[in-house]
């Protein structure tokens, strides 16, 4: 029996088997009594939310196209968006989102383009709920102590500040030498995609990508509220950003895990007990299986076709 292909697999069981064990410590009783309890009209308020979210993420994707959306119909870009979020959401990482820029070369738009628009999507997502975890984690520190993540917040932004010119300056240099042609010949293509995207159109991406967090963490408070949970909105939002970040690493699919184990440390202080977690937690999953079938629509749209 080969055992590479089970190896490479093993992080992805990570996520499962952390769930199982939760599962095993908890009173099974009791969570079930929890989801019994949820009250319908919360979950469906929740559950209409995710319409907006879509539209706003399939927008900012649009915006970062530049004037290449052009070759796109707006029913192209929902149709494409969509199935990206299908492919994304059975892949670790939800890396398969990214396969809307390899979809996308029909359209006759550049590789590069699609690319950029692909990654800077995830990207700004991904900074913006770093930043709200960031925040949200320095809150729960005492007050003396909350001065050195900021601290460290700032230093860390202005070495990346000071370090975009060696990065260009290697660049250059690989140029230069014609070292590694190809590999800076993409690179180049790549960074070149940038200005393509207008002023109006990288603060019109950074709108929605906050609004449709927002949104998202509205859902998941409306979920809450349904099993008759008071969590202060901030605190919810945090936890949820934390959730948002682990699930980033490949040893998961869906959170599945990583999300329980979260919400169960983030949730303790608001006097949420592991079964109410554990049961919240339940319910964002079935959120997300019904927003990736309402996706999964797009397999039968000119979208799919490869």
């Amino acid at each position: 029996m080969r055992w590479e292909p089970i190896k490479k697999r093993l992080p992805y069981t990570l996520g499962p088997l952390l769930l199982a064990v939760l599962l095993w410590r908890t009173d099974l009783a009791a969570v079930g009594r929890a989801l019994a309890g949820v009250a319908p009209g919360w979950l469906a308020v929740a559950a209409l939310l995710h319409g907006p979210i879509f539209l706003a993420r399939a927008w900012r994707w649009r915006l970062l196209l530049g004037p290449w959306r052009r070759q796109l119909g707006y029913g192209d870009t929902l149709g494409y968006y969509a199935l990206s979020i299908f492919t994304g959401a059975f892949t670790p990482g939800q890396v398969g989102e990214l396969a809307k820029a390899w979809l996308i070369r029909r359209k006759q738009i550049p590789l590069s383009q699609a690319l950029f628009s692909a990654i800077t999507d995830r990207l700004l997502g991904f900074v913006f709920v770093a930043l709200c975890g960031f925040l949200f984690f320095t809150a729960l520190l005492e007050p003396r102590q909350r001065l050195w993540p900021l601290v460290a917040l700032a230093v860390a932004g202005l070495a990346l500040w000071a370090g975009r010119r060696a990065v260009l300056a290697l660049l250059r240099r690989l140029r230069a030498r014609e070292r590694w042609p190809r590999t800076a010949e993409r690179i180049r293509a790549f960074l070149a995609a940038a200005p393509a995207v207008s002023a109006g159109g990288w603060i019109a991406a950074a709108g929605l990508t906050v609004s449709s967090w927002l949104l998202s963490w509205a859902a998941v408070y409306l979920a809450a509220r349904g099993l008759g949970l008071t969590i202060p909105f901030w605190h919810l939002s945090g936890a949820m950003a934390m959730c948002a970040l682990l699930a980033v690493l490949p040893i998961s699919v869906m959170g599945v895990g990583t999300r329980d184990a979260t919400l169960i440390f983030f949730l303790a202080a608001q006097d949420v007990s592991q079964p109410q977690a554990l049961a919240l937690s339940s319910l964002i999953l079935a959120l997300r299986l019904l927003y990736v079938g309402a996706c999964s629509t797009a397999l039968f749209t000119p979208a799919a076709k490869l």
